[in-house]
């Protein structure tokens, strides 16, 4: 990662093979998603950005607010220090990324036009399982009233789109073409 033009990514990189040394995964999984939580707060970013105040009382608030492990804490503070704190929720998507990896965990987001039965969402999940060769599956669900129907499935990169709106403008643009 090192010369990646992507700051956060350089920032998650680094925090994950600390984790990793520790050990620690999950602690710093939820303590860089506090970060994030604090961070993304505008007022604390002015706050924290503001150079009028002393770096020392800066890193002082950092201290008491944030009840994370030391070393998730001390890049709470490089942050700070760097001029970096707006990156914190990036860096912690990416980390989370990496540790999903990592772990074999791959996240798929599942869009439809209602609200999905628990019994639904395990067939679905089973089913991406079973087409990802046994990975684990973290499951987001979203609705999204316009699709009428069906499903939208993200994996990574891939997207496989079987919502009823989209066949039916398929159709049309196949009618639309036909002489």
């Amino acid at each position: 990662m090192a010369g990646s033009g992507d700051p956060a990514r350089r920032y998650a990189q680094a925090a994950f093979e600390v984790a990793l040394e520790e050990g620690n995964l999950a602690a710093w999984r939820a303590g860089l998603a506090d970060v994030a939580q604090v961070y993304a707060i505008p007022e604390v970013q002015l706050f924290l950005g503001d150079d009028r105040i002393p770096l020392d009382e800066r890193l002082a608030f950092v201290d008491r607010v944030l009840d994370v492990a030391p070393s998730v804490r001390n890049l709470a503070k490089l942050l700070v220090v760097k001029r970096r704190v707006p990156l914190a929720p990036r860096i912690a998507h990416l980390f989370n990324r990496l540790a999903d990896a990592h772990e074999g965990v791959v996240e798929a987001e599942v869009t439809t036009a209602t609200d999905l039965t628990p019994e639904l969402r395990v067939r679905i999940e089973r089913a991406l399982a079973e087409g990802l060769g046994g990975q684990q599956i973290r499951l987001t669900h979203r609705t999204d009233p316009s699709l009428l129907g069906g499903i939208v499935i993200k994996v990574g990169d891939k997207l496989v789109d079987g919502s009823v709106r989209t066949r039916l403008r398929l159709l049309r643009q196949h009618l639309a073409a036909a002489p």
